[in-house]
Order: C-alpha cells, then structure tokens, then sequence
C-alpha cells in the first residue's frame, strides 16, 4: 500500500494513507484489552483511546470517511511498545491526499494535494479483525445521510421542491381546464 506517514495530533498517534484509506496507530501500552478500548467514528469525527483515557477525544478529522466501512482492531506495536489500536478509516471521497489527520493540524485546511511524499508500507496487509461496539448499530443508521455533503444534501432537497412545485402547478392547470 502506498502510503504517507505522518505524527499527528501532538503524538498521540501515527498514521498513514493510500488513495483510499487512512490508517492510524495509536499506541495504549502493553496492559491494554480490547474491551477497554473507547472507539467511536462518524463523518467528520474519531475519538479513540483506552476507556479511562481517551488519546483522541472527539477530534475532528481533516476530510470525511465512511462510517460503515471503517473499523479497528488492537495489535503489538511494530515498535516494540506495548499494543496499538490500528484504526482503518474508509476515505469518503478516494484519491484526495490529505494533507493532516485532524482538522487541527491542518495548515491549510480543506485542502489536499497530490504532491506529498509517498512511500512503500512495510505494515503487511493481513486481513483485519473487525472490532464492533454498542453504539454501531445507531451509528450505521445514520450513515447514509452522514455521508452527504451538507451542500450537495441542500441541492437534493432543492431540486425535489423544485419538482413537487412543478408537479402541483401541473395538477392545477388540468384541473381548471376541466
């Protein structure tokens, strides 16, 4: 997987990303158990962490991901350093490069490029182990809609007024030519 690795977020976490994923490593110690783990995304929002202490608290990412297509799973740190949470979020609009993990580390944010410095993972791709929580069921729910765009979720409801107007004039004037 190509990648980009980058520190974020005062070094709370590692992360790293493809044109169509980012992966982040977030390291919990070596006494860490996945059921103490506190994981939550949406759109535009992560908190990740250890349920005492959360190493990102409702931090708010750079771009938006696919809620139903990311997941988790905990893992020995490459590093030596106890266990990670791995974190594989799901790019909502594939190919853009972002330029920061949260939005803010961003310099620039809302932009991306495609210049930055991309390099060969030597994380293996083995097949994760999806992780679920309680609260996915209710994030799923929502994930259809969350996934819109705020302006393009207006332009749809725009064009259907426009539509149901028209429709309605149409009725009318048949009715009164009858």
């Amino acid at each position: 997987m190509a990648t980009t690795h980058r520190q974020s977020a005062h070094g709370r976490c590692r992360w790293q990303q493809s044109e169509d994923e980012v992966e982040l490593l977030i390291p919990l110690g070596a006494l860490a158990k996945a059921r103490d783990v506190n994981y939550k995304v949406s759109v535009r929002r992560i908190t990740v962490g250890l349920s005492e202490q959360e190493h990102l608290q409702d931090a708010e990412l750079c771009h938006p991901v696919v809620p139903s297509e990311s997941f988790w799973q905990l893992e020995d740190d490459p590093a030596g350093e106890g266990k990670v949470a791995v974190v594989s979020l799901k790019k909502a609009r594939a190919g853009v490069i972002w330029r920061a993990l949260l939005l803010a580390d961003d310099p620039k944010p809302g932009a991306s490029t495609a210049n930055d410095e991309v390099e060969q993972s030597s994380r293996p791709t083995a097949q994760p182990t999806v992780k679920k929580t309680p609260g996915e069921a209710q994030e799923k729910r929502g994930s259809l809609w969350s996934t819109v765009e705020p302006g393009t979720l207006a332009a749809c409801a725009l064009l259907l007024v426009s539509v149901l107007v028209g429709m309605f004039r149409t009725f009318f004037v048949q009715r009164m030519r009858a």
